[in-house]
């Protein structure tokens, strides 16, 4: 019976719903869009809940590639970000572990069952901002002399993107500065 009723659940088309609505505002918006909403709603409908169509809908809808739709990176996705863009393959567990203390993600320890909140209001509230901003500055400051600035600074963020910021780093005092305002900048905490 109780397989019966979870089968029943997944092919309802309240879940199918939810599903699509939880997908678009994790990787497309905060406010999902009704339309790309409806796209992977019936990707789920239509292929009885197979993830890799619904992965695939997800991934072709337009609202996914247009900059007017953006998510502010949590404090993983940051820490991901930094670490790809300054090409660190080498990372030991605190240096990973510290930051997502401090950032208030630590890992398996979300304050609710449902996971971690997605919404730029909980990551990007003034303290969370402070906490990203000193620690882009520790960062900054202790790979400054292992870095190419100008090199970082064009894969984190396109010269044309925000031609201020790119100004802004090329006058920097130091490396480290320059890459302080990198991480720091509004431009690279959202994805």
């Amino acid at each position: 019976q109780a397989a019966a009723a979870l089968a029943d659940l997944a092919r309802h088309p309240a879940t199918a719903r939810f599903i699509a609505e939880k997908l678009v505002r994790h990787f497309v918006s905060d406010e999902p869009p009704t339309a790309a909403v409806a796209v992977v709603e019936a990707a789920f409908r239509e292929s009885e809940g197979h993830l890799p169509t619904v992965h695939r809908a997800l991934l072709e809808l337009p609202q996914a590639w247009d900059g007017d739709y953006r998510k502010f990176k949590p404090p993983y996705d940051y820490l991901l970000s930094v670490h790809r863009g300054l090409d660190l393959e080498t990372v030991r567990a605190n240096q990973v572990l510290g930051p997502l203390r401090l950032m208030n993600q630590v890992p398996f320890s979300a304050p609710t069952p449902s996971g971690w909140d997605d919404t730029r209001d909980h990551w990007a509230a003034p303290a969370a901002l402070k906490q990203r901003i000193d620690w882009s500055i520790a960062v900054a400051e202790r790979l400054a002399n292992d870095v190419d600035l100008q090199g970082a600074a064009g894969r984190l963020i396109p010269p044309a993107a925000n031609p201020a910021l790119a100004v802004s780093i090329s006058r920097a005092e130091s490396t480290a500065q320059g890459l302080g305002l990198l991480l720091a900048s509004p431009d690279f905490q959202w994805r």
